[in-house]
């Protein structure tokens, strides 16, 4: 529960709530620059390539890391949304649901099929 309190004064943190039972509601916001990489309480990266493609997802977790979250009885569930600026062409998502006429966002249901969520994209001119 302090680590809630101490992560909602982070920038980019817009809410950071304990939900009980070792749950949280985390909503994160950013205006990203062209660079490098950006890390948001290192939950998502965004990197981008010398061709333009931007890509966010989270940090890799290695074999053993994953391993030692199973052992323990740690597991992810929850959604994920992202919002992209009209402006950007997709090139590939694993996301579980894609902006439509009622949804405005790219969702992810965490723990589900894929448990690694990721959008790779370029801006458009």
């Amino acid at each position: 529960m302090l680590e809630a309190g101490k992560n909602a004064q982070k920038p980019g943190v817009k809410k950071f709530k304990y939900l009980g039972e070792g749950r949280y509601e985390l909503v994160l916001e950013e205006d990203l620059k062209q660079g490098p990489q950006s890390k948001i309480l290192e939950v998502f990266t965004v990197t981008r390539d010398k061709a333009g493609v931007y890509t966010i997802a989270p940090p890799a977790l290695t074999p053993k890391a994953r391993k030692e979250l199973k052992d323990v009885g740690i597991q992810m569930s929850g959604t994920a949304q992202m919002y992209l600026p009209k402006n950007v062409k997709v090139i590939d998502t694993n996301a579980s649901d894609t902006p439509g006429f009622f949804n405005k966002a790219y969702d992810w249901k965490i723990g589900a099929s894929q448990e690694t969520p990721s959008i790779r994209f370029t801006l458009a001119p």
